[in-house]
């Protein structure tokens, strides 16, 4: 049974980083949206705090806590600090569109492994009911 738990506390955990994965993609993708917006500042997701979050919330292998789900979605980081161009924004366009993909591509291999998880898991209650 102990594994049963700690298998939902997998699937709590992955479903908080998809979300913070699902929020970059719209933050990303409104970066992109105004690269031509003078004086736009790009964001992005603070992965730290989210990998931190998550990893602090997963029970040992011997506990039966319940995880504390975070209050908020993921930490946006807005850059103030660089400006690519004379009217302030600093959205470079290249560099977007490649963490854009990197982003997509780790979302989806995420959620495929999740899906592969969660499949076994239901194989073996399946075969447990024969």
């Amino acid at each position: 049974m102990a594994n049963f738990g700690r298998m939902f506390g997998f699937t709590s955990a992955m479903d908080r980083v998809l979300g913070a994965m699902s929020a970059r993609q719209a933050i990303l993708s409104d970066n992109i949206a105004n690269v031509n917006t003078p004086g736009f500042k790009r964001s992005d997701v603070d992965f730290r705090a989210v990998a931190d979050q998550v990893f602090r919330d997963l029970p040992e292998s011997s506990q039966r806590a319940q995880l504390r789900r975070s209050t908020g979605g993921p930490r946006v980081v807005t850059d103030h600090s660089s400006t690519m161009r004379n009217d302030g924004n600093n959205v470079d366009m290249e560099r977007e569109m490649a963490l854009l993909a990197e982003t997509t591509i780790r979302y989806n291999t995420l959620v495929e492994y999740v899906s592969r998880r969660l499949r076994d898991v239901r194989a073996v209650i399946d075969s447990g009911r024969r």
